[in-house]
């Protein structure tokens, strides 16, 4: 929703679009919402106006960053710096320091904050000095110079995020949220009431699900709304060619998150590190799931505060010793987005696009067993034809409810597969009652 005064603005600017000191307080006010593709849509036509203007590229710098537009943001700060903005130097250098933490470029991220801090020895950022163990200073010895740049241990650091979102940004998937409301936030809320009854905060929880359904996105709303850490994980971080150093790397992760704790831990992809023990030949395998095993338990340290979310799309590879007391013990089954949540992820992908008129709760009642990732789809194949028809015709051809309804006719969703596979494992394999959501769901679909 667009304040008014902010509507107001833009009518007045309609009228008078070259007037850049009224755009760029149009960008100001963008950012100040959070609405990054408009800030950046006005500063691009203001820096297309008046490539000198200092403050609008260092705006763009901050809205690219916060758009998650890392290496675009770090070439506006290039581009500042050939231009000898020396008064612009420790903004640039600060931003292209997180720009480097965000993209894990260890040896970057240290320079970067080091120059930083060579021209404000006082300045400080939490996310940055925790991504070096509050290393990160002035004329460090060799010694110091060695723990700092620890490959590990900086890798890790740059994981911890601060989610901006919650359960409110989360459209439709009501009962999901009330699940892990149920399961998870009630007992973090409750704390004292919990410890009475001898019963510990945190453990593990198990998003199952087909893909691009947004298992990853409810897991970050979940530290959102509980406002703690998330530290994000895939098997990437942590599987190493060199013996023993994937448990090592499992054991600094748990470290780790228990020095922040409350805190969510979430490991995506789970069943890659979770998996059946059986079908292991040799002994690497094993011993990683023992080592996950081991510190899920928190045998050694306590895992008190320490949530624990794993997600998966085949929850049927997963090694039974998981699915125990104490382990993946909550088991959420997270479907396809409902009728509510598909009308808001159209809205969302529609925008900033050329849109005549779309009907978007129409394409939402077409779509129903369509994941996310499939609407993104759709619509990214109906404005592919639009870009073609625009290109013979010279102008911008705006999309309509139409264009996406034929695209829907042509497109399958990708969940179906899943749900035929699923469904095998509900019929012959679901003794404890493990996928009776997932049976019901797919007597709903009428597979």
């Amino acid at each position: 929703m667009i304040p008014k005064e902010l509507e107001q603005l833009e009518q007045a600017l309609s009228l008078t679009p070259n007037n850049l000191y009224l755009r760029y307080l149009i960008a100001q006010k963008y950012q100040q919402i959070q609405q990054w593709q408009s800030a950046e849509d006005h500063l691009l036509y203001i820096l297309k106006m008046d490539r000198d203007n200092e403050e609008a590229a260092v705006d763009l710098l901050k809205t690219y960053y916060h758009s998650q537009k890392y290496n675009a943001s770090l070439m506006v700060g290039e581009d500042l710096e050939t231009r000898n903005k020396n008064n612009l130097l420790e903004e640039i250098l600060y931003y292209r320091s997180l720009c480097y933490l965000r993209l894990r470029k260890n040896e970057e991220c240290i320079k970067a904050t080091k120059a930083w801090k060579s021209i404000n020895p006082n300045a400080h950022d939490e996310e940055l000095d925790n991504a070096f163990v509050q290393k990160i200073g002035v004329g460090l010895d060799e010694s110091q110079e060695s723990d700092w740049t620890d490959q590990i241990e900086f890798e890790l650091r740059g994981m911890i995020e601060k989610p901006t979102i919650d359960f409110s940004h989360v459209g439709g998937m009501n009962q999901v949220k009330r699940e892990i409301d149920l399961k998870i936030i009630k007992p973090l809320e409750h704390h004292s009431l919990f410890s009475a009854y001898g019963k510990k905060i945190g453990g593990g929880l198990l998003l199952y699900g087909p893909p691009g359904c947004g298992k990853t996105f409810i897991a970050r709303a979940t530290a959102g709304q509980i406002k703690v850490p998330f530290i994000n994980i895939g098997i990437d971080d942590i599987l190493d060619k060199y013996y023993g150093e994937s448990e090592h790397k499992l054991s600094s992760l748990f470290a780790l998150a228990r020095s922040k704790s409350p805190c969510v831990l979430f490991i995506d992809e789970v069943d890659a590190l979770a998996g059946n023990r059986t079908e292991f030949r040799g002994n690497t395998g094993r011993s990683v799931i023992n080592q996950l095993l081991s510190e899920m338990d928190g045998v050694e340290n306590v895992n008190d505060g320490l949530l624990i979310i794993g997600a998966t799309n085949t929850p049927w590879y997963i090694d039974p010793a998981f699915k125990r007391p104490g382990r993946f013990d909550k088991m959420i089954f997270v479907p396809p987005p409902d009728l509510e949540a598909r009308d808001e992820i159209v809205q969302v992908i529609l925008k900033g696009k050329p849109v005549q008129f779309v009907d978007v709760h129409k394409i939402g009642e077409k779509t129903e067993s369509y994941s996310g990732a499939d609407l993104v789809q759709i619509v990214e194949q109906a404005i592919e034809k639009k870009f073609e028809a625009s290109l013979s015709e010279g102008k911008v051809i705006p999309l309509n409810t139409n264009d996406i309804l034929e695209e829907i006719k042509r497109y399958k969703p990708t969940t179906k597969d899943w749900f035929l596979t699923a469904r095998n494992y509900a019929n012959y394999a679901n003794q404890t009652g493990f996928y009776d959501d997932v049976a019901q769901y797919i007597k709903k679909l009428k597979l």
